[in-house]
Protein backbone atom coordinates (compact mmCIF):
# COMPACT_ATOMS: atom_id res chain seq x y z
CA UNK A 1 0.00 0.00 0.00
CA UNK A 2 1.10 3.55 -0.54
CA UNK A 3 2.53 5.53 1.87
CA UNK A 4 0.87 9.04 2.74
CA UNK A 5 3.04 11.62 4.85
CA UNK A 6 1.47 12.38 8.13
CA UNK A 7 -0.45 8.72 8.67
CA UNK A 8 0.02 5.71 9.66
CA UNK A 9 0.39 2.25 7.59
CA UNK A 10 -2.53 1.22 10.07
CA UNK A 11 -4.78 4.51 10.27
CA UNK A 12 -4.35 4.66 6.47
CA UNK A 13 -5.53 0.69 6.64
CA UNK A 14 -8.48 1.76 8.69
CA UNK A 15 -9.91 4.36 6.48
CA UNK A 16 -9.88 2.15 3.13
CA UNK A 17 -11.40 -0.56 5.16
CA UNK A 18 -14.19 2.54 6.18
CA UNK A 19 -14.86 3.87 2.73
CA UNK A 20 -15.04 0.18 1.50
CA UNK A 21 -17.71 -0.84 4.08
CA UNK A 22 -19.59 2.52 3.42
CA UNK A 23 -19.59 1.76 -0.42
CA UNK A 24 -22.99 0.38 -0.98
CA UNK A 25 -24.49 3.19 0.63
CA UNK A 26 -22.61 6.01 -1.14
CA UNK A 27 -23.73 4.05 -4.50
CA UNK A 28 -27.00 4.27 -3.06
CA UNK A 29 -26.61 7.58 -2.35
CA UNK A 30 -25.99 8.95 -5.99
CA UNK A 31 -28.36 5.94 -8.00
CA UNK A 32 -29.96 7.27 -10.97
CA UNK A 33 -33.39 6.42 -9.52
CA UNK A 34 -35.04 9.18 -7.75
CA UNK A 35 -36.32 9.75 -4.81
CA UNK A 36 -40.11 9.11 -5.19
CA UNK A 37 -40.76 10.43 -1.60
CA UNK A 38 -39.06 14.38 -1.97
CA UNK A 39 -39.67 15.02 -6.32
CA UNK A 40 -40.14 18.58 -6.59
CA UNK A 41 -40.62 21.30 -9.42
CA UNK A 42 -37.03 22.34 -10.73
CA UNK A 43 -38.65 25.70 -10.90
CA UNK A 44 -40.59 26.53 -7.49
CA UNK A 45 -38.94 23.49 -5.66
CA UNK A 46 -42.04 22.21 -4.47
CA UNK A 47 -43.62 18.87 -4.42
CA UNK A 48 -47.05 19.79 -4.25
CA UNK A 49 -49.73 20.20 -7.34
CA UNK A 50 -49.75 23.53 -9.05
CA UNK A 51 -52.43 25.99 -8.95
CA UNK A 52 -53.86 23.70 -11.85
CA UNK A 53 -53.98 20.75 -9.02
CA UNK A 54 -51.07 19.38 -11.60
CA UNK A 55 -48.52 17.42 -9.86
CA UNK A 56 -44.72 17.45 -10.65
CA UNK A 57 -44.03 15.72 -13.66
CA UNK A 58 -40.83 14.45 -15.57
CA UNK A 59 -41.14 13.65 -19.56
CA UNK A 60 -38.72 11.37 -20.49
CA UNK A 61 -34.85 13.49 -21.43
CA UNK A 62 -31.63 13.03 -20.48
CA UNK A 63 -31.73 14.09 -16.96
CA UNK A 64 -31.04 11.58 -14.22
CA UNK A 65 -32.23 10.72 -10.59
CA UNK A 66 -34.21 14.06 -8.98
CA UNK A 67 -33.10 16.46 -11.98
CA UNK A 68 -35.68 17.12 -14.64
CA UNK A 69 -39.03 17.09 -12.55
CA UNK A 70 -41.23 20.24 -12.83
CA UNK A 71 -44.71 21.42 -13.19
CA UNK A 72 -45.94 22.20 -16.81
CA UNK A 73 -47.24 25.36 -15.24
CA UNK A 74 -43.67 26.42 -14.14
CA UNK A 75 -42.30 25.73 -17.24
CA UNK A 76 -44.61 27.47 -19.41
CA UNK A 77 -44.11 30.26 -16.92
CA UNK A 78 -40.20 30.03 -17.83
CA UNK A 79 -39.94 29.82 -21.13
CA UNK A 80 -42.47 33.14 -21.65
CA UNK A 81 -39.66 34.78 -19.52
CA UNK A 82 -37.12 33.86 -21.94
CA UNK A 83 -39.16 34.31 -24.71
CA UNK A 84 -39.66 37.76 -23.58
CA UNK A 85 -36.16 38.45 -22.96
CA UNK A 86 -34.54 37.01 -26.67
CA UNK A 87 -37.34 38.92 -28.22
CA UNK A 88 -35.82 42.56 -26.64
CA UNK A 89 -32.50 41.09 -27.76
CA UNK A 90 -34.26 41.18 -31.49
CA UNK A 91 -33.16 37.06 -31.76
CA UNK A 92 -35.57 34.54 -30.34
CA UNK A 93 -35.37 30.42 -30.87
CA UNK A 94 -39.05 29.31 -30.16
CA UNK A 95 -37.73 25.82 -30.78
CA UNK A 96 -34.94 25.94 -28.06
CA UNK A 97 -37.20 27.82 -25.12
CA UNK A 98 -40.17 26.21 -25.60
CA UNK A 99 -39.48 22.60 -26.71
CA UNK A 100 -35.89 21.39 -25.16
CA UNK A 101 -35.55 20.29 -21.41
CA UNK A 102 -33.28 24.04 -20.28
CA UNK A 103 -31.29 21.78 -17.94
CA UNK A 104 -29.84 18.90 -20.62
CA UNK A 105 -31.05 20.22 -23.84
CA UNK A 106 -32.86 17.44 -24.66
CA UNK A 107 -35.95 17.58 -26.61
CA UNK A 108 -39.64 17.14 -24.32
CA UNK A 109 -41.27 14.15 -25.44
CA UNK A 110 -44.85 13.04 -24.90
CA UNK A 111 -47.32 15.13 -23.43
CA UNK A 112 -45.30 17.97 -21.92
CA UNK A 113 -43.51 18.25 -25.97
CA UNK A 114 -47.50 18.77 -26.83
CA UNK A 115 -48.34 21.14 -23.85
CA UNK A 116 -45.35 23.50 -24.45
CA UNK A 117 -45.70 23.39 -28.22
CA UNK A 118 -49.21 24.41 -27.60
CA UNK A 119 -48.37 26.90 -25.43
CA UNK A 120 -45.88 28.45 -27.44
CA UNK A 121 -48.67 29.42 -29.93
CA UNK A 122 -51.11 30.72 -27.15
CA UNK A 123 -48.24 33.01 -25.92
CA UNK A 124 -47.39 34.72 -28.75
CA UNK A 125 -50.54 35.37 -29.96
CA UNK A 126 -51.27 36.97 -26.59
CA UNK A 127 -48.33 38.78 -26.08
CA UNK A 128 -47.30 39.69 -30.11
CA UNK A 129 -50.53 39.35 -32.01
CA UNK A 130 -49.03 41.80 -35.25
CA UNK A 131 -45.66 39.91 -35.42
CA UNK A 132 -46.24 37.50 -38.42
CA UNK A 133 -43.50 36.03 -38.51
CA UNK A 134 -43.35 35.20 -34.99
CA UNK A 135 -47.09 33.68 -35.54
CA UNK A 136 -45.65 31.23 -38.23
CA UNK A 137 -42.62 30.08 -36.39
CA UNK A 138 -44.61 29.42 -32.89
CA UNK A 139 -46.98 27.02 -35.41
CA UNK A 140 -44.28 25.70 -36.78
CA UNK A 141 -43.32 24.17 -33.43
CA UNK A 142 -47.09 23.20 -32.72
CA UNK A 143 -46.92 21.15 -35.60
CA UNK A 144 -43.86 19.54 -34.91
CA UNK A 145 -44.79 18.73 -30.89
CA UNK A 146 -48.19 17.54 -32.73
CA UNK A 147 -46.05 14.96 -34.89
CA UNK A 148 -43.47 13.79 -32.50
CA UNK A 149 -44.67 13.36 -29.36
CA UNK A 150 -46.39 9.70 -30.66
CA UNK A 151 -49.47 10.61 -28.44
CA UNK A 152 -51.54 12.51 -31.19
CA UNK A 153 -53.98 11.34 -33.45
CA UNK A 154 -53.68 11.90 -37.75
CA UNK A 155 -56.40 13.81 -37.41
CA UNK A 156 -54.84 16.49 -35.11
CA UNK A 157 -51.76 16.28 -37.04
CA UNK A 158 -52.94 17.03 -40.49
CA UNK A 159 -54.92 20.19 -39.10
CA UNK A 160 -51.64 20.79 -36.99
CA UNK A 161 -49.47 21.02 -40.75
CA UNK A 162 -52.79 22.48 -42.89
CA UNK A 163 -52.98 24.99 -40.23
CA UNK A 164 -48.86 25.98 -40.63
CA UNK A 165 -49.63 26.48 -44.46
CA UNK A 166 -53.25 28.50 -43.86
CA UNK A 167 -51.50 31.31 -42.09
CA UNK A 168 -48.68 31.84 -44.69
CA UNK A 169 -51.77 31.83 -47.20
CA UNK A 170 -53.55 34.24 -45.48
CA UNK A 171 -50.54 36.64 -44.31
CA UNK A 172 -48.05 36.45 -47.42
CA UNK A 173 -51.15 36.03 -49.85
CA UNK A 174 -49.00 35.80 -52.65
CA UNK A 175 -46.12 37.82 -51.91
CA UNK A 176 -42.46 36.64 -51.69
CA UNK A 177 -41.60 34.31 -48.82
CA UNK A 178 -38.88 34.84 -45.94
CA UNK A 179 -36.54 31.49 -45.82
CA UNK A 180 -37.99 30.53 -42.72
CA UNK A 181 -41.41 30.84 -43.87
CA UNK A 182 -40.54 28.52 -46.84
CA UNK A 183 -39.21 25.75 -44.72
CA UNK A 184 -42.65 25.85 -42.38
CA UNK A 185 -43.98 25.40 -45.62
CA UNK A 186 -41.37 22.42 -46.75
CA UNK A 187 -42.17 20.83 -43.11
CA UNK A 188 -45.46 21.10 -43.57
CA UNK A 189 -46.06 19.33 -46.97
CA UNK A 190 -43.40 17.03 -45.83
CA UNK A 191 -45.72 15.78 -43.03
CA UNK A 192 -48.92 15.83 -44.86
CA UNK A 193 -47.09 13.48 -47.56
CA UNK A 194 -45.96 11.34 -44.26
CA UNK A 195 -49.67 11.28 -43.41
CA UNK A 196 -50.71 10.23 -46.61
CA UNK A 197 -48.24 8.17 -47.16
CA UNK A 198 -49.09 6.07 -43.85
CA UNK A 199 -52.76 5.81 -45.04
CA UNK A 200 -51.70 4.25 -48.63
CA UNK A 201 -52.73 7.04 -50.27
CA UNK A 202 -49.84 6.98 -52.18
CA UNK A 203 -51.14 9.58 -55.24
CA UNK A 204 -51.91 12.33 -52.86
CA UNK A 205 -48.86 11.54 -50.50
CA UNK A 206 -46.32 12.33 -54.34
CA UNK A 207 -48.51 15.38 -54.44
CA UNK A 208 -47.44 16.26 -50.78
CA UNK A 209 -43.93 15.44 -51.51
CA UNK A 210 -43.36 17.29 -54.97
CA UNK A 211 -45.20 20.84 -53.35
CA UNK A 212 -42.06 20.12 -50.35
CA UNK A 213 -39.37 19.47 -53.27
CA UNK A 214 -40.82 22.43 -55.26
CA UNK A 215 -40.19 24.39 -52.06
CA UNK A 216 -37.26 23.09 -51.45
CA UNK A 217 -35.62 23.82 -54.33
CA UNK A 218 -36.93 27.97 -53.79
CA UNK A 219 -34.95 27.50 -50.67
CA UNK A 220 -32.08 26.91 -52.78
CA UNK A 221 -31.25 23.44 -51.68
CA UNK A 222 -29.43 20.88 -53.76
CA UNK A 223 -29.57 17.15 -54.52
CA UNK A 224 -26.40 16.58 -51.61
CA UNK A 225 -28.95 18.83 -49.28
CA UNK A 226 -30.34 16.25 -46.27
CA UNK A 227 -33.93 17.22 -46.49
CA UNK A 228 -33.92 17.36 -50.38
CA UNK A 229 -32.84 13.36 -49.59
CA UNK A 230 -35.56 12.52 -47.17
CA UNK A 231 -38.25 14.12 -49.81
CA UNK A 232 -36.62 12.13 -52.89
CA UNK A 233 -36.28 9.07 -50.87
CA UNK A 234 -40.63 9.47 -49.73
CA UNK A 235 -41.25 10.60 -53.51
CA UNK A 236 -39.14 7.04 -54.50
CA UNK A 237 -40.55 5.14 -51.76
CA UNK A 238 -44.22 6.40 -52.51
CA UNK A 239 -44.12 5.56 -55.98
CA UNK A 240 -42.63 1.92 -55.58
CA UNK A 241 -45.38 1.69 -53.60
CA UNK A 242 -47.94 2.33 -55.95
CA UNK A 243 -46.47 0.38 -58.76
CA UNK A 244 -46.66 -2.73 -55.81
CA UNK A 245 -43.12 -4.03 -57.21
CA UNK A 246 -42.53 -6.51 -54.18
CA UNK A 247 -41.43 -6.22 -50.80
CA UNK A 248 -37.87 -6.88 -51.80
CA UNK A 249 -37.48 -4.83 -54.96
CA UNK A 250 -39.23 -1.82 -52.94
CA UNK A 251 -36.89 -1.96 -49.77
CA UNK A 252 -33.89 -2.10 -52.28
CA UNK A 253 -34.59 0.59 -53.86
CA UNK A 254 -34.78 2.47 -50.49
CA UNK A 255 -31.35 1.11 -49.51
CA UNK A 256 -29.57 3.59 -51.18
CA UNK A 257 -31.16 6.49 -49.52
CA UNK A 258 -31.16 5.62 -46.03
CA UNK A 259 -27.36 4.87 -46.49
CA UNK A 260 -26.88 8.05 -47.83
CA UNK A 261 -29.11 10.30 -45.19
CA UNK A 262 -27.70 8.27 -42.34
CA UNK A 263 -23.76 9.45 -43.69
CA UNK A 264 -25.31 12.87 -44.42
CA UNK A 265 -26.95 13.18 -40.84
CA UNK A 266 -23.68 11.94 -39.36
CA UNK A 267 -21.72 14.46 -40.81
CA UNK A 268 -24.00 17.33 -39.94
CA UNK A 269 -24.77 16.56 -36.66
CA UNK A 270 -21.93 14.27 -35.48
CA UNK A 271 -22.94 10.84 -34.17
CA UNK A 272 -23.99 11.39 -30.43
CA UNK A 273 -27.53 13.39 -32.18
CA UNK A 274 -31.09 12.69 -32.51
CA UNK A 275 -30.96 12.70 -35.91
CA UNK A 276 -28.60 10.13 -36.55
CA UNK A 277 -30.00 7.80 -34.60
CA UNK A 278 -33.33 8.26 -35.92
CA UNK A 279 -32.17 7.73 -39.32
CA UNK A 280 -29.60 5.03 -38.04
CA UNK A 281 -32.43 3.34 -36.79
CA UNK A 282 -34.42 3.20 -40.07
CA UNK A 283 -31.34 1.92 -41.89
CA UNK A 284 -31.45 -0.82 -39.55
CA UNK A 285 -35.26 -1.71 -40.26
CA UNK A 286 -34.08 -1.57 -43.81
CA UNK A 287 -31.48 -3.86 -43.81
CA UNK A 288 -33.64 -5.79 -41.71
CA UNK A 289 -36.41 -6.44 -44.08
CA UNK A 290 -33.74 -7.71 -46.66
CA UNK A 291 -32.17 -9.47 -44.47
CA UNK A 292 -29.20 -8.20 -43.65
CA UNK A 293 -28.69 -8.94 -40.14
CA UNK A 294 -25.40 -9.07 -39.24
CA UNK A 295 -25.09 -5.62 -40.58
CA UNK A 296 -28.37 -4.34 -38.90
CA UNK A 297 -27.47 -6.34 -35.84
CA UNK A 298 -23.70 -4.47 -35.88
CA UNK A 299 -25.11 -0.96 -36.60
CA UNK A 300 -28.07 -1.70 -33.84
CA UNK A 301 -25.51 -2.39 -31.17
CA UNK A 302 -23.26 1.14 -31.80
CA UNK A 303 -27.00 3.44 -32.01
CA UNK A 304 -27.67 1.35 -28.70
CA UNK A 305 -24.72 2.03 -27.02
CA UNK A 306 -24.91 5.81 -27.78
CA UNK A 307 -28.55 6.34 -27.23
CA UNK A 308 -27.91 5.04 -23.72
CA UNK A 309 -24.77 7.31 -23.17
CA UNK A 310 -26.69 10.45 -24.25
CA UNK A 311 -30.28 9.84 -23.87
CA UNK A 312 -30.11 7.13 -20.92
CA UNK A 313 -32.17 3.86 -20.91
CA UNK A 314 -35.95 4.75 -20.58
CA UNK A 315 -35.61 6.98 -23.46
CA UNK A 316 -37.87 5.96 -26.14
CA UNK A 317 -35.39 5.98 -29.22
CA UNK A 318 -33.36 3.80 -26.82
CA UNK A 319 -36.14 1.37 -26.15
CA UNK A 320 -36.94 1.42 -29.87
CA UNK A 321 -33.40 0.56 -30.79
CA UNK A 322 -33.06 -2.28 -28.07
CA UNK A 323 -36.31 -3.92 -29.13
CA UNK A 324 -35.15 -3.99 -33.09
CA UNK A 325 -31.98 -5.55 -31.50
CA UNK A 326 -33.23 -8.19 -29.21
CA UNK A 327 -35.46 -9.17 -31.81
CA UNK A 328 -32.69 -9.80 -34.41
CA UNK A 329 -31.00 -11.47 -31.71
CA UNK A 330 -33.62 -13.92 -30.64
CA UNK A 331 -34.80 -14.44 -34.28
CA UNK A 332 -31.08 -15.89 -34.32
CA UNK A 333 -31.59 -18.13 -31.43
CA UNK A 334 -34.66 -19.64 -32.90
Amino acid sequence: MTSVPGITREQLTSMVEMIAESWPMMREEVSDEPNVDSLCCLFCCSDEPDKDSQPVRKEVCACRGDAGYFHVSCLVEFAKTKTKAAMDRGHVNLGEIWMECPTCKQDWTGGTLVDMSKESVSFVCEEYPDDVELKIYALGIKRDGIEFSGTCSVEEQECAAEEVLSAIKEYYNGEELPAFVLRAKMYSYFMLGDIAFDLNELADAIEHYKQCEATARALGYGENDIDMMRIRKQIVASQCALGCEGDRAYYETLLPFSRAIYAKSKENDGEDNQSPLAYGYDLAKTLCELGQLDEAKELLADLHAKAQRVFGTHHYGTQDIKCLLDKISTSRVD
